[in-house]
């Protein structure tokens, strides 16, 4: 389908000199990654109007004075374009702007038809208007850079001004694709030096150069043999066409610049990648996600991947925790890196942290280059095109990398789909809600890594459940230790996923581990009763259980799902009413639970989740929404126990409220590298075995 847009638009432009970019670049953005669209657009249009230029015929055709005019004047309208992009909505500026070039040349197409029955002859504005003058053709030629700047339609105001003067299709053709070419190249220098073409495009390029050079040469076939009338309706309608196509651009992500300034976001610790502070862009939904690319783009890498991913943060939960795994009744892997590995939809093609020690270490444990490994979040971003990127960062930077994710996306400079979170989301419930609007507005999935959500034994659970194997569902009660916004995130999270229904909890009650631990705002144990939507009641203890850690009980109306030794052994069991003997009064009867056919780490479930959610449009398992949700509960627990153990009602109204995680509490620098700091690692014979099985040993990722 790639080939037929090039094809077309290389046909039209190469018959009136204009036109390749508007043309082709909003069907190339439905086809291709967003981000890649326009760049490509950009550069096919180059060549293509350096082949007309190249032709002898149509540089001596050249109107070299009006060219030059038109040229200075248009890179003077550029930035003033750009300046009125920042102030006003993007989508409606593409919209209004063109329309009017539509209805512009639909009124230039008619008028002819009108004129030449009273005089036979070409159209041409009115006696009197003096067009030819220096004013008139700078006017021309700032518009043109104007439209440029802010919508990329720099071709229609110059053929809309040839045609007016009854321009001969020699002069129109080459002049136009002198003004092109000048300002296109001006605009590839700016998209180069700003890093927004990346280097896989030139091998896209290639794959379509073919469809290119046959729409050229059939393109300059038709124009040998067209008449200088059916040539300037051709012209005129081509300006219709781009005002139209402009105008729809304005209704999908298409990836011009549309970043404009707006208050920072606020975060309520600084982080180690920066201070507080972000851009807002004009909102422009995706109309599709996970499109799927009708050229390929080149990969180093397996194959079989479709899905590009990069990770943000090389600590602990990024690699390493798969180590101190090794051995125990986890279902492997558990890291973010790790279970990309485990995918062969997916290739991780390069990570940022701000520590080269960890940079280095990680490059060395997967094989990945440093010319993939990046101090910096956003050129990886931008030099890499993840699909999918995982923030591995400590709570207090979160919701500014997220939000500079999204940035970028809106910039047309990444093309990230989904972004995998981990837990807490973030700090305070204002940067949650900034995350969650965001990551909604942009089109992107947003998921929380409160992964039971989508390991293989919860899912089968919860099929049971909405199947209503239970009947209605009546209480959850779960046993645990930790704090509320960290561990509380995967206690808690089990606990929605087993409640069914929204999942979400209408009111809680609270009791913190101490009034003095309830009156800061450091992260802390506690206890909670909740009520959830759709009227199940919950308990869970984070204080410590002793030898309950980790047991739920999912109870309903005609059955009972029951999980021991949740994080070792996977015990789940289901419990039915029945007879144990024919004519006994009906009682809990144990069944053999029904596990899995397939079965796969909650990691590597987060990873086909996320996929799934790209290609289908499904709600993440645990989306970003949820990561909130989760968040605001922690934080109603404290305020119920500051209030004193009464009832809180959520959605909580101050958005202010914040809870300062575990692992922020201690500085930013990563634990890994925090002195005395030893890695973990179990010994005994189950990690002896599990070694000896492969587990833990890495493969290259690159």
């Amino acid at each position: 389908m790639a080939h037929v847009v090039v094809f077309g638009a290389a046909l039209a432009s190469s018959m009136t000199g204009y036109g390749f970019v508007v043309l082709s670049a909003p069907l190339l953005s439905l086809l291709l990654v967003p981000a890649h669209a326009v760049p490509l657009a950009l550069a096919l249009g180059w060549l293509l109007v350096s082949a007309l230029l190249l032709r002898p015929d149509v540089r001596r055709a050249v109107d070299v004075r009006l060219a030059a005019q038109l040229s200075v004047a248009g890179a003077a309208g550029i930035p003033i374009g750009a300046l009125l992009l920042a102030q006003v909505d993007a989508a409606t500026l593409r919209q209004a702007l063109g329309l009017s070039t539509a209805g512009v040349a639909l009124v230039a197409l008619a008028t002819p038809r009108l004129s030449r029955r009273r005089r036979g002859q070409p159209w041409q504005l009115p006696t009197g208007t003096n067009l030819t003058n220096a004013v008139a053709v700078s006017t021309v030629g700032l518009l043109s850079g104007v439209l440029s700047g802010s919508v990329g339609l720099n071709g229609p105001p110059v053929a809309l001004y040839l045609a007016a003067q009854g321009t001969g299709k020699d002069t129109f053709r080459a002049t136009c694709a002198a003004v092109v070419w000048l300002l296109s190249t001006a605009t590839l220098v700016v998209f180069i030096a700003l890093a927004r073409v990346p280097a896989e495009l030139a091998a896209t390029g290639l794959l379509l150069l073919p469809a290119l050079l046959g729409g050229y040469g059939l393109g300059v076939y038709a124009f040998s043999s067209i008449s200088r009338r059916r040539f300037q309706q051709t012209a005129l309608a081509l300006a219709t066409v781009a005002g139209l196509f402009t105008a729809f651009a304005g209704t999908i992500p298409f990836p011009w610049p549309t970043c404009r300034a707006a208050p920072p976001f606020r975060t309520t610790q600084d982080g180690p990648y920066g201070v507080s502070g972000s851009l807002a862009c004009a909102p422009r939904p995706h109309a599709r996600r996970g499109a799927v690319l009708s050229v390929p783009l080149p990969s180093s890498g397996d194959s079989m991947a479709t899905y590009r991913a990069a990770i943000i943060g090389l600590g602990r939960i990024a690699d390493t925790i798969d180590d101190e795994q090794v051995g125990s009744g986890w279902l492997y892997p558990f890291s973010h890196m790790g279970s990309y590995a485990e995918v062969p939809d997916v290739r991780v093609v390069g990570a940022a942290d701000l520590y080269a020690e960890q940079r280095a270490a990680f490059g060395r444990r997967w094989g990945i280059p440093d010319d993939h490994l990046y101090e910096s979040y956003e050129d990886l971003l931008v030099r890499e095109q993840p699909d999918i990127v995982s923030v591995c960062t400590s709570a207090a930077p979160r919701a500014l990398i997220v939000l500079d994710i999204v940035r970028l996306v809106r910039e047309g400079r990444a093309a990230v789909k989904a972004i995998w979170a981990e837990k807490p989301l973030a700090i305070s419930l204002a940067d949650a809600d900034a995350m969650v609007e965001a990551c909604r507005e942009a089109g992107i999935v947003l998921v929380t890594n409160a992964m039971r959500a989508s390991d293989a034994y919860y899912r089968r659970a919860r099929a049971l459940i909405d199947a209503g194997e239970l009947g209605r569902m009546l209480q959850i009660t779960a046993y645990g230790a930790g704090n509320l916004s960290h561990m509380g995130v995967h206690l808690i999270g089990a606990m929605c996923v087993l409640a069914g229904g929204s999942e979400r909890v209408s009111w809680v009650v609270g009791e913190a581990e101490s009034d003095a631990k309830a009156a800061g705002d450091a992260d802390l144990a506690g206890n909670g009763y909740l009520a959830f939507e759709n009227g199940a009641r919950g308990f869970f203890r984070l204080l410590p259980s002793g030898p309950a850690t980790w047991t739920i009980d999912a109870i309903g109306e005609t059955g009972m799902i029951r999980i021991r030794n949740a994080n070792e052994g996977y015990e789940f069991e289901l419990w039915r009413m029945g007879q144990a003997v024919t004519g006994a009064a009906p009682a809990p009867v144990r069944h053999i639970f029904p596990r899995p056919q397939k079965i796969w780490s909650a990691g590597v479930g987060q990873v086909k989740d996320i996929i799934a959610c790209i290609e289908t449009g499904k709600e993440p398992n645990c989306s970003g929404g949820m990561g909130r949700h989760l968040l605001e509960i922690a934080i109603a627990i404290r305020e119920s126990h500051r209030r004193g153990n009464v009832r809180v009602d959520l959605p909580l109204q101050d958005r202010n409220l914040y809870v300062r995680s575990s692992e922020t509490l201690a500085g930013d620098t990563p634990v890994a590298m925090r002195p005395g700091r030893t890695p973990r690692r179990r010994e005994g014979v189950l990690a002896e075995i599990a070694r000896r099985e492969g587990i833990g040993t890495r493969r290259l990722a690159l």
